[in-house]
């Protein structure tokens, strides 16, 4: 599966599980800078009940079970608190990790987003250069993330948060304006795009003003 794909249908069950997605978005955009491991198990959660649910679902023995609405939703639940739980205790291990992955997806996106804005598709290799590019961008990130995890786990959440947040913002004005919204084909709307791109910055920076600026006053004051 191609990652505009992968994420397509990760936004897809972000909105089908609003319910849970929507507190973790706001924990994770406003109240990392108190708690950051918590920070970690919450972005666990969303995994678990976004995409490691699903991927349990598909076993053949379980499918059985899980017709059952009540089942399912117990399910659910305990499937996202115990990749919180894995998150949290591996937390120090899974910096590197998480920092890779998540500047790998951003950088993409927005790499991807700058190729087709200038029509520079057809540009030899250019897919090649865009995911070696983003995966560069990763591994700095990862290394430097190592080095300061706490300030990392911060930034971190907010760019997640904001992400999920974003989405589920975008789907509620889409359909209060009666515009149909398919997260999972969301890359081949560049309107949609546009506008996810500008809320993700605007929630981005309301949410990394509030986590950082009381940081930023204490040491001036000290």
């Amino acid at each position: 599966m191609c990652v505009e794909g992968l994420i397509g249908d990760f936004f897809r069950l972000i909105i089908k599980n609003w319910y849970f997605s929507l507190p973790a978005a706001l924990f994770l955009m406003f109240a990392a800078r108190y708690v950051e491991h918590i920070a970690f198990a919450v972005i666990g959660f969303v995994i678990g009940i976004n995409f490691v649910f699903p991927l349990l679902s598909n076993i053949e023995f379980l499918k059985s079970y899980l017709t059952n609405e009540n089942v399912k939703v117990v399910v659910l639940v305990a499937t996202g608190v115990l990749t919180a739980v894995v998150l949290y205790v591996l937390y120090r291990y899974l910096v590197f990790l998480a920092a890779l992955v998540t500047v790998t997806f951003v950088a993409y996106y927005v790499i991807n987003f700058l190729v087709s804005s200038f029509n520079l598709q057809s540009v030899q290799y250019m897919n090649w250069i865009t995911f070696g590019l983003s995966v560069f961008i990763g591994l700095l990130a990862g290394l430097t993330a190592y080095r300061k995890e706490k300030e990392f786990a911060r930034i971190l959440s907010v760019v997640v948060g904001a992400a999920i947040f974003s989405v589920l913002v975008l789907f509620y004005l889409s359909g209060l304006f009666g515009v149909e919204f398919k997260p999972e084909s969301l890359f081949a709307n560049k309107m949609m795009i546009f506008f996810y791109v500008s809320l993700f910055l605007l929630f981005l920076f309301l949410s990394a003003w509030f986590t950082f600026r009381k940081r930023s006053y204490q040491k001036t004051s000290s």
